[in-house]
């Protein structure tokens, strides 16, 4: 809980920065970060010097630039919110907000309360809602539920591993993923990029390959 009190925070690290401490410094509050799983990115350009990006304009330190826009951008954009009428209109009223590594947005409906969280992970062509009455299930037995809005397309695994992330530094420690079809390859492959396991992953029909 304490990293959702964390502001969203992009961090670039010059690799050969010369000023005393300054990379050390961050990399102690980078896992510092992690550790607390608070919307934290540290973005390092390994051969940079301090200042680089105003120096010569090399491919790495471009990529740096655009990377810090779009993570801007997508942060001072217009909120998503729920739209799906399947939630209630206490449910739609405060939702889930989190971003996916590539700055996607995403959102999502919480429900129930405590360390104990679930993450649904919907199928391809599907939304929230498919996961919904079982969330309310399971909130009802004594979880935290996340049932969210996952991107169309192929990569479902960056927005797994952002909503359990989301959910655990808004209070649940204890995460387990399940996920449907496409929704489980995304559990799998999410689950298994994350720093801190989830506590269990479940895939239902997960397809052998999927795009």
């Amino acid at each position: 809980r304490f990293g959702g009190r964390i502001p969203p925070m992009l961090v670039v690290k010059a690799g050969r920065d010369a000023n005393d401490g300054i990379n050390e410094s961050i990399d102690r509050f980078g896992a510092a970060a992690r550790e607390l799983h608070a919307d934290v990115r540290v973005v390092t350009y390994p051969t940079a010097a301090h200042g680089f990006d105003l120096g010569p304009r090399t491919r790495r330190a471009r990529a740096v630039v655009k990377e810090t826009l779009r993570f801007l951008r997508a942060r001072l954009a217009r909120r998503l919110n729920v739209q799906e009428r399947c939630a209630t209109r206490a449910e739609r009223a405060s939702p889930l907000r989190f971003f996916a590594s590539d700055d996607t947005p995403l959102i999502g409906v919480v429900l129930g309360s405590g360390p104990r969280g679930v993450v649904l992970a919907h199928a391809s062509g599907a939304d929230l809602c498919s996961w919904l009455p079982y969330a309310r299930q399971l909130a009802v037995a004594g979880f935290r539920v996340l049932a969210y809005d996952s991107r169309p397309g192929l990569r479902a695994d960056l927005d797994v591993a952002a909503a359990v992330e989301a959910l655990r530094r808004t209070g649940s420690e204890r995460v387990v993923v399940a996920g449907s079809s496409a929704g489980a390859a995304g559990a799998l492959i999410g689950a298994s990029s994350l720093a801190s396991a989830p506590a269990a992953v479940v895939s239902l029909s997960a397809p052998a390959s999927y795009g």
